[in-house]
């Protein structure tokens, strides 16, 4: 098999079937119905601040730090007495409990977004191997010679 033919089987593999873009234009119009609402995004923020300190002691934990190590990236509260200790090791969870939330919040939303860009993608990659995109603008089937 000669240089050209390889390349022109590689290229009816990375091709996207006519099914792939009925699938890929459905889901896309269903993301696009399909926004992230508000309480989706709190329900997920939610989550994220309530198990983000457990994470971070149980790492301490892990690490040997034990409960010690809640403390330890504050050190103007070691050796200060029980309240500060306290105040310290509150200060650090909640630090890790406003990450989770912020963290998990987003999640919904960005993955609606690659999803979205996902879809978008595999259907603009379907019309340019189908000669429907020139230049970077969409043609229509008429434009296109069909």
């Amino acid at each position: 098999m000669d240089f050209v033919s390889f390349f022109d089987e590689l290229v009816k593999l990375g091709a996207i079937s006519d099914e792939e873009a009925e699938t890929a234009l459905k889901r896309y119009q269903s993301l696009k119905e399909s926004r992230p609402d508000v309480e989706q995004v709190t329900r997920y923020s939610l989550l994220g601040g309530a198990v983000a300190p457990i994470m971070h002691v149980a790492g301490n934990l892990i690490k040997g730090e034990g409960m010690k190590g809640v403390v330890s990236v504050a050190p103007q509260y070691q050796n200060k007495g029980r309240g500060a200790l306290l105040r310290g090791m509150g200060r650090s969870l909640g630090a890790s409990a406003v990450t989770g939330a912020v963290g998990m919040g987003l999640v919904p939303i960005v993955r609606h977004w690659m999803d979205t860009n996902a879809e978008r993608s595999k259907l603009k990659e379907y019309l340019r191997e189908h000669g429907y995109v020139q230049g970077g603008h969409v043609l229509s089937p008429g434009q296109a010679g069909f």
